[in-house]
């Protein structure tokens, strides 16, 4: 079973990129946030929404982007972790209802969510599909990067808390141009492309 985050910053291109993901029958997809979430950070940086309500705002995009995903892929429906059908999509708000482990805050966002599933379901690689090639440094891709590492680097194209979680449930945590329908075979099939964030 694979752990696929598809990344709301690829919003415009599900329909291509959903082509490629239906021929792979051993994959279980999480939202990212999406447009929905955009608007639920929007409503919190004008201060009308306390962060705590905007986290689960949030989750609740996860399940709205979930829906418009799955309206190209029309995979199993996942809504509890004990329940695996693949090829699934997970919607998240009621598996994480009442769990606090991670704390409400934007400092946890889909990529510690989908971090942090993959723990819960015993799988050690997240892949994630996202807009960029992978990490950069002085206009290059890092190949590989320990998360320690990652967490001295001002920008990174992933959540505040992602580091803390990789090293804790040592996950690999495989960051692609999900626009790439090539590369998002060849990630699905354990090469090793875009940039690898290790443990």
């Amino acid at each position: 079973m694979i752990l696929i985050k598809l990344g709301g910053s690829l919003f415009r291109y599900i329909r291509e990129i959903s082509i490629e993901l239906k021929r792979h029958k051993n994959i279980l997809i999480i939202p990212g946030g999406g447009p929905f979430s955009r608007f639920v950070r929007n409503l919190y940086e004008k201060r009308i929404l306390d962060e705590e309500t905007s986290h689960i705002l949030a989750i609740l995009a996860m399940e709205q982007y979930g829906y418009y995903i799955n309206k190209h892929l029309n995979f199993n429906k996942i809504y509890d972790l004990r329940n695996i059908k693949l090829p699934g999509i997970i919607f998240p708000y009621e598996i994480l209802k009442g769990d606090d482990f991670l704390e409400k805050s934007w400092r946890v966002t889909s990529d510690s969510i989908a971090c942090y599933i993959a723990y819960k379901l015993n799988i050690d690689r997240v892949i994630k599909l996202t807009d960029v090639h992978g990490i950069y440094n002085k206009g290059k891709i890092i190949d590989r990067i320990s998360a320690k590492d990652l967490l001295s680097m001002k920008f990174k194209p992933v959540d505040d808390m992602l580091p803390h979680l990789i090293i804790r449930f040592k996950i690999y945590f495989q960051i692609i141009n999900g626009r790439d329908l090539e590369i998002i075979r060849r990630a699905i099939l354990g090469e090793n492309v875009g940039t690898i964030i290790y443990p």
